[in-house]
């Protein structure tokens, strides 16, 4: 899915891959859409008139990233998130998303999240770490 070699040259020198995946452009990009999809449904069940439809529509296209295009539509609007807005809608058809959020609430919790799910893979391998040293201190506790 993801090539992570556009991550940073630290990331693909020092970095686990599960980590690059974490932090990659088009997981980023995959992270944003879904959270606009979780506020649709939220927005829908408050009266804000998305259909399903239109929430289907957007699901469909979540995992079509096209970089090169992203990129493409920054340039012309000098805004990175209003690009992704552009492009996600043009995938689906619609113009749904976003009503409400500013382009920080969007960034802010997408890079909180990225940073909770690096913490967690950090802490996941640290207890797994720290497990085998307990494993290896019984082994050889007589010595």
């Amino acid at each position: 899915m993801t090539d992570n070699s556009s991550v940073s040259l630290l990331a693909n020198r020092y970095a686990s891959s599960a980590m690059r995946e974490i932090f990659a452009p088009e997981a980023k990009i995959i992270a944003e859409r879904k959270l606009w999809i979780a506020v649709m449904r939220a927005q829908s069940k408050l009266g804000h008139k998305i259909s399903n439809d239109v929430i289907t529509d957007y699901e469909k296209v979540i995992t079509k990233v096209d970089l090169d295009s992203i990129d493409k539509r920054e340039k012309e609007t000098r805004h990175d998130v209003k690009a992704r807005i552009e492009e996600f809608n043009a995938l689906a058809g619609h113009e749904a998303i976003h009503a409400g959020m500013t382009s920080r609430d969007l960034t802010e919790n997408i890079e909180a999240l990225q940073i909770k799910n690096g913490l967690t893979l950090v802490h996941d391998k640290a207890v797994t770490l720290l497990a085998r040293l307990g494993d290896r201190a019984l082994q050889y506790s007589d010595q």
